[in-house]
């Protein structure tokens, strides 16, 4: 891990369009304390709730710590908590470029038979995301 490098922000353009300068900023920010991980995807989680109709939502930041952009067409997404127990998983077609050294927010929506543990409180939450990269 090299301490001197952090992560750029790269918004989708459907992010861009969306967001406003306000939320930027906040995301922008949270960047800040996101530890570079050389040669790894990683993500934080932004945001976690269940939905009324039973599903969830998370918001996370993918953090590319590659020297190359990566691109994320199918992927598998695990939620777990700190005892890495499943609060959801699923597959997903994003069709993400994430560029070289950078965080892209993004929102993962789980339907609700993709939930599988709905007793578990949403504090420390990790995401995983497996990709063919």
């Amino acid at each position: 891990m090299n301490v001197e490098e952090t992560y750029n922000i790269d918004f989708h353009p459907v992010w861009e369009k969306k967001l406003t300068e306000e939320q930027k900023q906040q995301i922008i920010q949270s960047i800040d304390t996101v530890p570079f991980v050389q040669n790894q995807l990683t993500t934080n989680v932004l945001i976690a709730k269940f939905k009324k109709n039973g599903g969830f939502v998370t918001t996370v930041l993918l953090n590319n710590g590659y020297a190359h952009s990566l691109q994320l067409e199918q992927i598998i997404v695990n939620v777990m908590n700190d005892k890495n127990e499943l609060l959801a998983e699923g597959s997903f077609n994003p069709q993400l470029m994430i560029e070289p050294h950078s965080s892209q927010p993004w929102s993962f929506v789980f339907a609700h038979d993709m939930v599988r543990n709905r007793i578990l409180k949403l504090n420390q939450l990790h995401v995983e995301v497996v990709y063919d990269g």
